[in-house]
This record gives C-alpha cells, structure tokens and sequence, in this order.
C-alpha cells in the first residue's frame, strides 16, 4: 500500500577491502542477482521510487558495466523515479539522468581512523 517501504540487501560485502576474502566470483554473482532483482522491482508496478545505493560502487568494482546500468535505466517506466548512489561519476550514465547531484565530504570518522561503523556506514 501507499506509503510502505522495503528494504533488500544484496550483494556480499566489502569488496576487496577491510576484511574481505570472499572469492570475486561469489561477489561477481551476487551482483548479477542483485541486477535481475533491481530491474524486477523498478518493473514491477509496485513501487513510486527505487534507491540502489551503491550500485556504482559496483561498477567501480568492475561487478556490473556502465551497459548494465544503461539497461536499468531504459526499462524503468517513466512513472518509477530511480536513484542510484555511488563515489565515481560515469558521463554516459549522468548524460541519461534527470538529476545529477556531486556531494562533497566536507569530515569524515575515516579521517581519523575510524573504519565502517555498523548501523552508521552499513
């Protein structure tokens, strides 16, 4: 109904980082199935808007292409908003967006050290 949410985690984790020994593969595929699940929900007539936080970061992680996301983009009806976070910026991508928006991190607790806190950073 209106005003519902959900909330799906997909993917494995850090990659290539932190702590990280899962083998590339297992993220490789994570990726691939968070990609089918996305375009599922964006088509599915069900939600207003979907957020994919982060899925950049997994094109940075060479996990999905800029052409996978392309893809995302053009099957989203006209009435589903997407957004779609990440570090990097992707001409091609920002080229089929309605809103591009560059945040600047003005501190940071990394800057003192302080690795991912959960429930802060994931």
């Amino acid at each position: 109904g209106e005003g519902q949410l959900e909330f799906r985690v997909v993917g494995k984790g850090w990659v290539r980082i932190l702590s990280d020994q899962k083998p590339i593969e297992d993220h490789e595929e994570a990726a691939r199935e968070g990609l089918a699940f996305a375009k599922s929900q964006i088509t599915n007539n069900k939600f207003q808007v979907v957020i994919l936080d982060e899925i950049l970061s997994a094109v940075d992680s060479a996990l999905l292409t800029v052409d996978d996301i392309k893809e995302l983009i053009r099957a989203k009806p006209s009435e589903v908003h997407l957004l779609m976070t990440g570090h990097n910026e992707y001409p091609e991508l920002a080229e089929m967006a309605d809103l591009v928006t560059n945040m600047e991190k003005v501190k940071h607790p990394y800057d003192k050290g302080i690795l991912a806190q959960s429930g802060v950073d994931f």
